[in-house]
């Protein structure tokens, strides 16, 4: 059994080190990676008329957490409309879950509350994913790039 000590001490000095540089570089660097799973998840989308799903897939910076995480998926708009405004399928894909996971079948009869209505049962729809196969082919390479760079960016603040 082979047992490494002063990893904590590495850790602490990579982190120093990132911190030398900005939180820019940093987020550049993942962006790099990310666009790898945005190109493949772009690409196992089936064709669709409209192309909303395909063109929303993009790489958000996630503020909650650490300055260096971002979020790779489809970009969901939360816009308000006005009263008696319809949806328009073509401000957003808030349909995106319902493509990845698919859905059950259920019953279509929602007049302000549920009524079962005969005859408008909705088969349900398969899934259709496209952000998991897309993470499962190119998320090791993705994360190869990202800390590549993120290497060079330490390596060269070494020197």
């Amino acid at each position: 059994m082979i047992k490494l000590e002063g990893t904590d001490k590495l850790m602490a000095a990579i982190k120093q080190a990132l911190l030398k540089h900005k939180v820019e570089d940093v987020r550049k660097a993942l962006k790099r990676g990310a666009m790898i799973l945005v190109d493949k998840a772009k690409n196992s989308i089936r064709r669709s008329e409209s192309g909303v799903l395909k063109n929303s897939i993009k790489i958000l910076p996630k503020f909650r957490g650490a300055p260096s995480v971002l979020y790779v998926g489809p970009r969901v708009k939360r816009r308000r409309r006005s009263k008696g405004e319809k949806a328009n399928i073509q401000d957003s894909p808030f349909y995106a879950h319902f493509v990845e996971y698919g859905t059950a079948a259920h019953n279509l009869g929602f007049k302000g509350k549920f009524v079962e209505v005969k005859g408008r049962d909705h088969p349900g729809a398969k899934p259709k994913p496209y952000m998991r196969p897309a993470f499962d082919t190119a998320g090791q390479q993705a994360l190869n790039i990202a800390m590549e760079d993120i290497g060079k960016m330490i390596m060269n603040n070494v020197r």
